[in-house]
């Protein structure tokens, strides 16, 4: 049965699909990057609603082309090279994918939070498991990605279960309603829209992404070397993309209209996705950016020791060192 094709997912769904763009190269991916203002900064960006609201900013025409150029590319994996070959100077990235890339060598800084998930990624049980230790023996579905290795890492450590307990199985997100219907899994680490149609099948939520407070991040980042050369396109940036997201929080309808057409998704579904989703303005981007520790500094030295206890990121001392910088934030001052 090809699920993919009888009940294909919105396109936003792929966010965490990262493996898809490996497999075309940096060749396909140059003709996007070109751009008829060289000096631009150039910034890589799969999709998903809460880095659509620079996708609003320049529909709208607060990014001049000359200033800002948007590049679409299918997957996080996509932006890593881009960013790894110098092609781009920054990147819309979830916060474990920037350690692992600081892990390579690849000096990223962060300088805005888009959002943090409270409640978007869920752990879905069958009815006769009620708890989390009884998960032992169980068989888990996952996406073999970041975020589902987060969630499963946090997971494990609240039920005080090693990964060796459990049933592991990796699982696509096209497949998840497929094999939850046929017995094939006990418990699904999942996202709307699937999770929402699983609950109305039996499964409940056991786990989200609640429970991992401050841990599953999506940012702004650039490479280190990019921060003084594009200062000024940076502050127009944030600046536009914070107008849009106080229009958001204003008058939601009409930016998840024009945010709805250019998806080809439907507003509702889109609500629903920024209702799991903490937006910080520009206020709490400060608060979390601002001080040496950072409050990003400290949730990502969490994040790296879950990652490292989980086998996701290597054992090594510098990685949240100098992670965030928010002197292009509006109302920043030194």
């Amino acid at each position: 049965m090809n699920l993919a094709a009888e009940n294909p997912l919105p396109s936003f769904y792929r966010r965490r699909l990262f493996s898809v763009g490996c497999a075309l190269g940096l060749g396909a991916l140059l003709p996007a990057c070109r751009t008829a203002h060289p000096t631009a900064l150039k910034i890589s960006s799969h999709i998903w609603p809460g880095y659509e609201l620079l996708f609003v900013a320049r529909h709208e025409g607060l990014l001049p082309a000359d200033q800002v150029n948007l590049i679409e590319v299918p997957s996080a994996s996509d932006s890593l090279q881009l960013l790894a070959a110098g092609i781009t100077d920054a990147a819309t990235l979830t916060l474990d994918e920037v350690l692992r890339a600081r892990a390579t060598g690849l000096d990223l800084v962060v300088v805005m939070v888009f959002n943090i998930s409270a409640g978007a990624d869920v752990l879905l049980a069958r009815e006769d498991i009620l708890h989390l230790p009884e998960l032992k023996g169980r068989r888990i579905g996952v996406e073999s990605s970041a975020t589902g290795a987060v969630m499963l890492a946090g997971i494990l450590q609240a039920a005080k279960l090693k990964p060796e307990d459990v049933h592991i199985i990796p699982l696509p997100v096209n497949d998840h309603e497929n094999a939850w219907r046929k017995g094939q899994i006990d418990a699904l680490i999942s996202y709307p829209p699937v999770s929402t149609k699983l609950q109305r099948l039996g499964g409940h939520i056991l786990f989200d992404s609640s429970d991992l407070p401050d841990t599953i991040f999506d940012v702004l980042a650039v490479r280190r070397e990019a921060l003084d050369p594009h200062k000024n396109a940076l502050r127009l940036l944030l600046r536009a993309h914070f107008a849009v997201l106080e229009r958001l929080n204003q008058a939601q309808a009409s930016v998840l209209a024009t945010m709805a057409l250019r998806m080809h998704e439907q507003a509702e579904a889109l609500a629903a996705i920024f209702s799991t989703l903490v937006l910080p303005g520009s206020d709490h981007n400060l608060q979390l950016l601002n001080g040496e520790p950072s409050l990003l500094t400290l949730a990502a030295r969490r994040l790296s020791r879950l990652m490292q206890d989980a086998g996701l990121l290597p054992a090594q001392t510098g990685l949240t060192e100098r992670l965030s910088n928010p002197r292009f934030l509006p109302g920043f001052s030194t």
